[in-house]
């Protein structure tokens, strides 16, 4: 016999793999998109966003069940701006990069070493959107 919480889990990990899957045909849209027009912008936005939508997946569930129970929400503005300032800005990086502005500042040298890889940016894109969430709690009244 299979316990109830395997179920549970079972199927919230499912979910988050279908999620994924979307998110990853989504992505290969828009990169095509980008290679035939030349237009790189919702490409990179969506590569920022989505590791963000990725991380607050992980965490919706925990939401929903305490909205059923009717609690009332407040946010941890500390815990919120303490955790989540450094990994949004580490996530905009890429984007931040490739502005005039810093093409400007940074030397060529810098910037091509912090955009070699966007793994960083991806788990901190993660972390981010399971931070923002997770900054919920339950307001005590």
């Amino acid at each position: 016999m299979i316990k109830h919480g395997f179920i549970k889990y079972f199927i919230r990990s499912l979910a988050i793999i279908l999620i994924l899957y979307m998110g990853m045909d989504v992505e290969l849209m828009l990169y095509k998109y980008q290679n035939e027009t030349g237009i790189v912008v919702p490409y990179m936005l969506f590569t920022i966003l989505f590791p963000i939508l990725a991380g607050m997946s992980i965490h919706i569930p925990r939401i929903v069940i305490n909205l059923f129970h009717k609690n009332r929400f407040s946010i941890d503005w500390v815990k919120l701006f303490s955790t989540s300032l450094p990994f949004l800005f580490i996530s905009f990086s890429y984007y931040i990069l490739n502005t005039t502005l810093t093409t400007n500042i940074l030397p060529h040298s810098y910037r091509v070493k912090l955009m070699e890889t966007q793994t960083i940016v991806t788990i901190s894109g993660v972390i981010l959107g399971y931070m923002i969430l997770n900054s919920f709690k339950k307001r005590d009244e």
